[in-house]
């Protein structure tokens, strides 16, 4: 009797244990590297003069995971993408990117906030609204635009 008291005991305990799921991290399946294209212009008005910077680029980076969250995402390899984090299992959303430098006596300031976007096979899609603005003589003039990002796994 205390044998098979002891025989189903360890079977209930292995039924139990097969029983728990595997916690899955859903940041595995968008880490790796990417080939990208951004496409899109910001505008400027300066003295009834409209000025369009192209926001056009293309080239590589790399995504991976930030430890000290269990969502998060670091970009390496791109001069606006630095961080980012995964919701919704398949869900990435990319932190704003701020970028600011003086040319010819203008300062430029501006932010790009890109949309959520879903990924599916390491392939994903994103568009971002540009704002900010240009500041020249102690007057400051609005920027606006739009960039689409599209990047492939590789």
């Amino acid at each position: 009797m205390k044998k098979t008291t002891f025989i189903l005991l360890g079977a209930i305990g292995l039924l139990c244990a097969s029983c728990e799921k595997e916690e899955v991290d859903a940041r595995d399946a968008i880490i790796g590297r990417y080939s990208y294209t951004q496409v899109g212009s910001a505008s400027v008005t300066i003295n009834n003069q409209t000025t369009t910077m192209p926001l056009d680029s293309e080239g590589t980076f790399t995504i991976d995971k930030d430890y000290t969250s269990t969502t998060g995402l670091q970009f390496y390899g791109s001069d606006l993408l630095k961080k980012g984090w995964v919701a919704n299992k398949n869900t990435l959303c990319i932190t704003n990117a701020n970028e600011r430098y003086t040319e010819n006596g203008m300062t430029v300031d501006y932010t790009v906030a890109y949309s959520p976007c879903e990924v599916a096979n390491k392939s994903f899609t994103t568009t971002a609204t540009v704002q900010g603005t240009v500041s020249y003589n102690g007057t400051y003039y609005p920027i606006t635009g739009r960039v689409s990002l599209t990047a492939q796994g590789r």
